[in-house]
């Protein structure tokens, strides 16, 4: 666990684990076709809030403002070359248009 900017508390772990069993997410996809890290961001509100899909408009701002930084660093420790991972996207494009 960590703490947020906005005193948020942060868990990191398996997401099956964490928070149950979750067919064809886009994690299991990526980890399918050879991404060497996956992973499944869970907005607020906090684990056990009965509705997770509505949220207070007050809540909207800080949770992205959390997203952008947690990502930024995960892509800065990384040393991901952003510009392969467009090449690589936009080749994976191409090849799944020439087969449909």
């Amino acid at each position: 666990e960590y703490m947020g900017e906005h005193n948020t508390v942060f868990v990191a772990g398996n997401s099956a684990v964490l928070l149950g069993g979750a067919a064809g997410a886009t994690d299991d996809w990526g980890k399918s076709i050879g991404t060497p890290y996956s992973y499944t961001l869970e907005l607020r509100p906090a684990r056990g809030t009965w509705n997770g899909f509505v949220v207070d408009e007050s809540v909207i701002r800080p949770s992205g403002e959390e997203v952008y930084r947690g990502l930024t660093a995960a892509l800065r420790a990384s040393n991901v070359d952003l510009g392969k991972v467009h090449q690589d996207h936009a080749a994976y494009r191409r090849s799944q248009s020439a087969s449909n």
